[in-house]
């Protein structure tokens, strides 16, 4: 879904979220949104702002937990389009290693009707098996091999992202360098890493979602509770655990925090002294 609409997911919308059983939410989210993606208005409000792409989603065993997303331009895009530009600008310049392919699973057969088979589940897919690419010449994509495939085959999750038998990708082994070469993140050049917070239009209200100040003893504290990091210090971090007596000293609070660049933090308080807390924006429905 592009979104989780309210009018799907708001007080009375348990058993429209409980039959999406892979969510994935990315960024930041408010009180509301993580109640409604996940039934909790404490989860995946502590993602920091900064980090791009980051994520919460559910593993195997349906827990939500935290992961890295990335975007990979499509590989068959041509040179000269929007995407097929940025597929050439995140090229590295040399091949570090010898390139891989995926060898995908095969459908097995069905002992209960010789007529049909088994396709691969999506778990199958995840945990397919990679071989280099020299070896496995029928499913290298460079190659451009023109291969006549029925219907399964080209419903296939490789074929839909254009890495089946048949696919090209420009650009490959013993092509010309890109006319990009030089503005490579993450490899060598001369163009410095852009930090999220350096760009200018990223514009997120740093308050946006949460309560006016208040004050509350920490052991009040929750999830999702903005505090300073130092008091008066105007700088602004999450609490990312419920707070609990700090064993190292008697009659203080233990606050685990994490800020927005997702660096983190404990904090040892006085159980008996107010601190100053912007509570996550809670609504009525």
């Amino acid at each position: 879904m592009q979104r989780a609409d309210v009018t799907l997911f708001g007080s009375d919308g348990g058993e429209v979220r409980s039959n999406l059983g892979q969510r994935l939410s990315i960024g930041k989210l408010d009180a509301q949104g993580a109640q409604m993606m996940w039934g909790s208005p404490a989860i995946g409000v502590t993602i920091p702002r900064e980090v791009q792409q980051r994520a919460t989603t559910t593993n195997k065993d349906g827990v939500p937990v935290e992961a890295q997303c990335f975007r990979f331009p499509s590989p068959s895009a041509p040179i000269g389009t929007e995407e097929g530009d940025l597929r050439e600008t995140i090229r590295p310049r040399d091949s570090r290693h010898k390139r891989l392919v995926i060898v995908p699973p095969e459908p097995l057969a069905d002992l209960d009707s010789e007529d049909k088979v088994i396709e691969p589940e999506y778990f199958e897919y995840a945990e397919a098996q990679w071989a280099f690419a020299q070896d496995r010449p029928d499913l290298d994509p460079l190659l451009q091999v023109k291969k006549t495939t029925d219907g399964r085959q080209a419903a296939s999750a490789l074929s839909m992202l254009g890495l089946a038998g048949g696919a090209s990708s420009p650009g490959g082994e013993g092509s010309t360098p890109s006319r990009h070469a030089g503005h490579r993140r993450g490899f060598e050049t001369d163009d410095e890493p852009v930090a999220v917070s350096d760009v200018e239009d990223y514009a997120v209200g740093e308050f946006e979602g949460y309560e006016d100040p208040d004050e509350s003893l920490p052991g009040g504290l929750i999830v999702g509770d903005l505090i300073e990091e130092d008091a008066g210090s105007g700088v602004w971090v999450v609490v990312d655990e419920m707070p609990e007596p700090d064993p190292a000293s008697p009659g203080m609070t233990a606050v685990s925090w994490r800020s927005d660049s997702d660096e983190s933090g404990a904090l040892s308080l006085p159980e008996d002294e107010q601190v100053t807390v912007r509570r996550l924006l809670l609504t009525d429905d």
